[in-house]
């Protein structure tokens, strides 16, 4: 027996020393990679005009032709097959596709031909303060991401879920600053060209805060940011809408016609949002990497499209049984929040690791507060908590 127990203690010595060897060999792995990661961001200047500037190009240029291309198949293609119409479009309807994500073009002309109506007329440079305020805060979360590497982030994704959560609220924190100041800037643009003032009442933000929508329909349809609309509703969702129709009256009760109809072209419209996001990552990631994270974005975005239509089909179903009035109404906000930002984060993943692969958050900086938000980090041991192992 004390042979037996001698031998055991030996083996629970050696299994022990290889633990902590195997522990040794992984933390001076780590090490390692981080620093090769920082070395190599000093050589490239990664995060510098030139890099910035390429990524932000081939992502704007890349979402932005796809976007005309497919809006341009409705009216070279469908318009005259499927409405009978001529194969054209004019300026203004163009300018007020691209606008429609911020433009109330409907409360204008309701506006317009009352002359009752109280409007606040303000000068472009009103908007300055806020573009200046929001391109602050953009840099400022870009500049603590960028502590972060692509190996944090796919380990905190598998292991470590609070750095995760933390990664996945400073980001969308930082892309919805980004969005403002984005939004913000365009609207100047177009009130400095259109005599240099503007109706406060006609623009709503590029994306009006997602963190708080109660519901992933209205998450999608208002929250996020809506800069593809009037393409998504020129194809797919309207020819979707007119087939599906015809389709499923002929074989379906009356009342199952509609439900059907919206329930597939809502679907349709995240498989195409979904197919645009996967050519946008062939772009920035190229055939050789693209091919690991094929398909991430589709799913995604299906996923989320066939969620959206259960999500009506629950709150068809509990709505008369849920008053109308607080403190249930308030419940129900509660509920609908936690239900939207729990399922985002569940299939974000899928979403973000080709995102992760290209160390997208560093286009979310221009450097210039990287310094001083570093240097406050270091010293702030609650901040310091919230940045990477590259800080």
């Amino acid at each position: 027996m004390s042979t037996l127990a001698g031998s055991s203690t030996v083996v629970k010595v050696a299994i022990a020393a290889e633990t902590d060897a195997i522990d040794s060999t992984h933390d001076d792995c780590r090490s390692r990679t981080i620093n090769e990661i920082k070395n190599s961001k000093k050589k490239t200047n990664f995060g510098a005009f030139d890099v910035w500037n390429s990524t932000v190009l081939d992502l704007i240029t890349g979402a932005l032709t796809a976007g005309l291309l497919h809006r341009f198949v409705d009216v070279f293609w469908l318009q005259p097959i499927l409405y009978n119409q001529p194969a054209w479009m004019s300026w203004k309807q163009l300018e007020m596709d691209l606008l429609s994500s911020q433009y109330k073009y409907k409360q204008a002309k309701l506006d317009s031909e009352n002359k009752n109506a109280s409007l606040t007329v303000r000068s472009c440079f009103y908007l300055v303060p806020s573009i200046i305020a929001a391109f602050f805060f953009t840099d400022v979360l870009g500049a603590l991401l960028t502590t972060y590497s692509k190996e944090d982030v796919f380990y905190a994704e598998k292991y470590n879920g609070w750095r995760y959560l933390i990664v996945f609220v400073v980001g969308l924190t930082a892309v919805n600053a980004c969005f403002s100041y984005a939004g913000d800037l365009n609207q100047f643009t177009v009130a400095l060209l259109s005599g240099g003032t503007y109706v406060e009442e006609h623009w709503k933000p590029m994306m009006p805060y997602p963190y708080k929508a109660t519901s992933l329909g209205r998450l999608w349809s208002y929250h996020w940011h809506q800069c593809f609309r009037s393409f998504w509703l020129s194809v797919p969702y309207h020819p979707v809408r007119k087939y599906s129709n015809e389709l499923f009256g002929k074989y379906l009760p009356p009342n199952m016609v509609k439900p059907m109809t919206m329930a597939v072209s809502t679907i349709s419209v995240f498989f195409f949002s979904g197919c645009l996001h996967e050519y946008v990552n062939v772009i920035l990631l190229g055939s050789n990497t693209y091919p690991k994270y094929a398909g991430f974005e589709l799913k995604f975005f299906v996923i989320h499209g066939v969620a959206v239509v259960l999500e009506k089909l629950v709150s068809q179903i509990l709505s008369p049984y849920i008053p109308d009035k607080s403190p249930y109404t308030w419940m129900k906000s509660v509920v609908g929040w936690a239900w939207v930002m729990s399922f985002t984060f569940y299939t974000f993943p899928w979403f973000f690791s080709s995102f992760v692969e290209l160390e997208i958050w560093q286009v979310l900086t221009m450097g210039l507060t990287k310094e001083w938000v570093t240097k406050i980090a270091l010293k702030t041991p609650w901040l310091r908590a919230l940045c990477g192992g590259l800080l």
